[in-house]
């Protein structure tokens, strides 16, 4: 049997959560994510301002320090939650040293609108908007990878 670490990645989810200005929060959710509503996790990774200044929209990006007080919750479909209050640093992408802790989820069907952060203590309200962004790893049910795989630029469906 092959370990689910080993399975390869195919699919790639760029996800920018924002954080409206004069806000001062405790939890923030993630946005319902059309594209993998239906998709597999297999892997989480958090980027902060260390890694770039500012997100695709030109927003600026949450602190490192910031999100040193950050707790990811993960809910499934059937109201479980299969990650509780894990740490936000254990997913954070690279930086000062390379965190390989954030690949360890093996298929599981995410409820994004019921997942969050939670900031203990509250984030402190700034002027301006931040944006905490967030790359998701997945891959949909073996059906749906097989059918995708049979399009290529030589086979295309006219």
């Amino acid at each position: 049997m092959v370990s689910s670490c080993l399975l390869p990645i195919v699919r790639h989810e760029w996800v920018e959560i924002l954080i409206s200005a004069n806000n001062a929060i405790t939890r923030l959710y993630f946005p319902d994510i059309a594209n993998i509503r239906n998709a597999h996790l297999r892997s989480i990774e958090l980027y902060t301002g260390a890694n770039f200044a500012v997100g695709v929209q030109n927003i600026p990006v949450l602190s490192q320090l910031n999100l040193q007080t950050a707790w990811l919750t993960l809910q499934s479909y059937d109201g479980r939650e299969f990650v509780h209050q894990r740490p936000a640093q254990d997913f954070f992408a690279f930086g000062a040293a390379i965190n390989f802790n954030f690949r360890d989820f093996v298929g599981q069907r995410v409820n994004w609108p019921k997942s969050y952060f939670d900031f203990v203590p509250p984030l402190a309200a700034v002027a301006n908007d931040r944006v905490l962004p967030v790359s998701i790893y997945y891959q949909y049910d073996e059906e749906a990878e097989k059918e995708s795989k049979i399009y290529t630029f030589s086979k295309k469906l006219i």
